[in-house]
């Protein structure tokens, strides 16, 4: 099966969520393992509770003193079987895990007022700058590349002629379960559920899949309107109008 890179438009936007709901619907024994669990471990050591800024001043400082790998190092060694990485939040590590390694790429966006409000539910508070660190946003800017929405829900494809094309992007600002998980695509009679998550996977497969669904529209693929994420009809959207 596929192994899976996740990454995140920003702290709370869901990623760790996505993780366990792919891991539910396939029915696949998926590994999840965070680049910053040994952060954490380390932490947690000191602080009875560590703070996001204190996880990320450890995090880059083991990084200065180890090199650029040495998160991704540790992981590594821990894999065995299907596994999902939840927490890709660097360029480095997309390129490590997804094109040397082949990963399958999902980004979770969740709009910024709804992050804030599950920061706040889950850690009690937040500080804003912790959240525009560099280490938090490098991953942001595929949200600018134009993406395909598949069939009607709300899952998006990127189309870049990149090492970026194929991300797929979810849609986490409502309720991913209905909007994304219980589509007719994902819970198809004949296997089509792990389709994305397979060894079998390829572009040239979804589109297969989608000329074969009635849900898919039947838009031209270049064609661009302005939508926003609650559009029901829409295909096609761009930072201007999804990420504005």
């Amino acid at each position: 099966m596929k192994n899976i890179a996740i990454m995140g438009s920003s702290g709370g936007a869901g990623k760790d969520t996505v993780a366990d709901i792919i891991t539910d619907i396939t029915g696949i024994d998926y590994q999840k393992i965070s680049l910053a669990q040994e952060i954490h471990r380390i932490c947690n050591k000191l602080s009875s509770n560590p703070q996001r800024n204190e996880l990320q001043a450890v995090g880059e400082s083991m990084r200065d003193i180890f090199g650029e790998n040495v998160w991704m190092d540790l992981t590594d060694r821990t894999m065995h079987g299907p596994t999902i990485v939840p927490d890709i939040r660097k360029l480095l590590e997309y390129s490590h895990y997804v094109i040397e390694r082949d990963f399958l790429p999902l980004y979770v966006y969740t709009d910024p007022e709804i992050t804030r409000n599950r920061l706040k539910a889950r850690d009690g508070s937040f500080n804003e700058r912790d959240l525009k660190r560099n280490i938090e946003t490098q991953m942001n800017f595929i949200q600018e590349l134009p993406a395909t929405r598949v069939g009607d829900c709300s899952l998006y494809k990127v189309n870049d002629s990149g090492i970026f094309n194929n991300i797929y992007i979810i849609d986490n600002s409502r309720s991913i379960e209905e909007n994304v998980f219980d589509h007719p695509m994902i819970h198809s009679e004949d296997g089509k559920i792990l389709l994305l998550f397979s060894d079998t996977y390829s572009p040239e497969a979804l589109v297969m899949l989608e000329d074969e669904t009635d849900e898919f529209d039947n838009e031209e693929d270049d064609q661009t309107v302005d939508t926003t994420v609650d559009s029901e009809e829409d295909d096609v959207f761009s930072d201007d109008d999804l990420f504005a």
